[in-house]
């Protein structure tokens, strides 16, 4: 069943551009008909300041006009790609809701509520303040009917409710909420069987396909948290027969990206679902109860075997999709969800490889290794030998650090959506480039060590500015650990260059020195998603930040 393609295809890149062009002007009736006339409905609207939120009791929306917009650029810029709903059964559903007064549910409530905050949480062009107060009110509604959404047995509207409030509650330093709702969502899933194929002929083809592609979403968001946090995945795969998301119909386009060219095409949700199963592997290999009972010969062949298949998937993309051919010209705005993608691919290459920021592990032999070029006796005196940190794959580990840093220049630094996402792989992909500086004496490698330089630059600009606006001392500890390594690697390039005897004082003086030891300041990050909630900073910045979990309803 294949994810990309380059047939012949009558048609243009299938970018949200080109999605604009063919929904522009679309009047959904209320009788469900479609209509096309001249439109810009497609513009940003601004939300009135004296906006009409929902307050309980009672199941109130803004009036039509502002809601339709911002339902409309949800189901074109991003629906299109992870297609959670299917659109003419929920605007239909919408238009009920406005026409029919006395059939208002939860469900629909909510579901209309998640993909109003989904829209302008993903559109990067919407950060006002009223924007974002209009975002919180969304969340905090669809949230006052949760109980409601978990015992919906008669239709997918619960189910996809519930994965939209983890589609936004997964996005920021607090995985708890995402993992709490994505277990919730798996019970209801169990119990309208959408993971059996035998449930499908009960429903027509359209019905079949939009509870497969559910599935399929939820599947890929529970094996994302389940990486994250470290926990086992719920759903097992000798326990599921749903069938893949394919592309056999040109009229269909959803999840389907086309590169400048209209041939070479990429189905974005089989893609990521396989980047799931990849780390579905990566929890059985490293974090299973059964990983850590592996002789070392066993642990070697999993992880030569994770190693590989993260390869093939890379290969397995077409060279139109490859990091280096991504930009704005050739992707519209569907260029966020191939960067998101490959993001993925780069995590699950740290993680198989054993050189991730979070690993506290890995983080505390390579400042254990940097303390001999700390410039201070006493440090170098108290520290055990430590042997190199680099593992036999370490070439190709930098030239993968430098292909990220590289790509995540092309994201637009307003997007805190993907940008909350794929973040601390651009992290760690600057640690890495740091401590290849650092090792120089182990495996030197010379080339490009300049611009290396500029890469790391940048991203400490970077971790500098976001530790700042979100108020987080584990970024700030990041940031002094990077600061303090950085120094060391500048050290170890004075040593290789047969300046070994450049006095160092014993006590820095640079402006980043801290009481804390170096190893102290990355344990802080490493560890972060792993302590309780408590310890996270809520810096108001994120949706997971109005999570609340708690049932406000007060209805009969």
């Amino acid at each position: 069943m294949p994810k990309t393609g380059d047939e012949s295809v009558d048609i243009a890149a299938t970018n949200c551009d080109s999605f604009k062009q063919r929904h522009t002007g679309q009047d959904i009736t209320l009788n469900g008909a479609v209509q096309y006339e001249p439109s810009n409905y497609m513009r940003l609207h601004p939300v009135p300041d004296a906006l009409s939120v929902p307050s309980l009791p009672g199941y109130h929306l803004p009036e039509l006009q502002v809601v339709l917009p911002i339902v409309q650029t949800y189901f074109v810029c991003f629906n299109s790609m992870l297609p959670l709903f299917h659109e003419g059964r929920f605007m239909r559903m919408l238009m009920r809701w406005y026409s029919v007064s006395h059939e208002r549910f939860p469900a629909p409530f909510a579901a209309i509520n998640v993909v109003l905050a989904l829209s302008l949480w993903q559109d990067s062009s919407r950060k006002s303040p009223e924007d974002d107060r209009f975002m919180r009110q969304c969340i905090q509604n669809a949230q006052s009917v949760l109980c409601s959404l978990v015992t919906r047995e008669q239709d997918l509207m619960g189910i996809q409710a519930v994965l939209g409030l983890v589609m936004l509650f997964i996005v920021g330093p607090n995985p708890r909420p995402a993992a709490a709702l994505i277990a919730i969502a798996f019970k209801l899933a169990h119990r309208l069987r959408l993971h059996t194929r035998s449930s499908r002929e009960m429903f027509d083809d359209s019905a079949a396909l939009e509870r497969d592609r559910v599935f399929w979403i939820m599947y890929v968001l529970e094996r994302e948290m389940s990486v994250r946090l470290k926990d086992p995945y719920l759903q097992q795969d000798d326990d599921m027969d749903v069938a893949l998301p394919e592309f056999n119909d040109l009229n269909d386009k959803s999840s389907i990206i086309f590169a400048g060219d209209g041939r070479a095409w990429l189905n974005f949700l089989l893609c990521r679902t396989d980047l799931a199963r990849i780390q579905a592997r990566i929890c059985h290999c490293i974090y299973s109860v059964r990983a850590e009972k592996f002789t070392v010969d066993e642990r070697e062949a999993a992880m030569t075997d994770l190693d590989s298949t993260v390869h093939e998937w890379k290969q397995s993309i077409p060279l139109q999709f490859q990091p280096d051919m991504l930009s704005d010209r050739s992707f519209g705005t569907n260029l966020r969800y191939l960067v998101h993608l490959h993001f993925i691919y780069y995590h699950c290459y740290y993680l198989a490889h054993g050189i991730y920021a979070h690993d506290p592990d890995w983080m505390r032999r390579v400042t254990t290794y940097s303390d001999r070029y700390s410039g201070r006796p006493a440090v170098i005196s108290d520290t055990p030998w430590q042997e190199s940190p680099l593992p036999a794959t370490w070439v190709e580990d930098v030239k993968t650090a430098k292909e990220t840093m590289r790509l995540f220049k092309v994201v637009h630094k307003q997007d805190l959506a993907l940008l909350g996402q794929i973040s601390c792989t651009y992290l760690t992909s600057m640690v890495i480039l740091i401590i290849n500086k650092l090792t120089i004496c182990e495996l030197a490698l010379h080339n490009h060590l300049d611009s290396d330089d500029m890469l790391i630059d940048e991203g400490l600009i970077y971790l500098d500015r976001i530790a700042g606006t979100m108020d987080n001392d584990r970024l700030r500890s990041l940031y002094k650990g990077c600061l303090e390594l950085r120094s060391r690697a500048a050290i170890a390039m004075i040593g290789y260059n047969g300046l070994e005897n450049l006095w160092m004082p014993d006590e820095p003086t640079f402006p980043w020195s801290t009481t804390k030891s170096i190893s102290a300041l990355f344990e802080s990050f490493a560890t972060a998603d792993m302590e309780g909630p408590t310890s996270f900073t809520y810096s108001g910045m994120w949706p997971q930040d109005v999570a609340n979990l708690v049932d406000t309803e007060t209805y009969e």
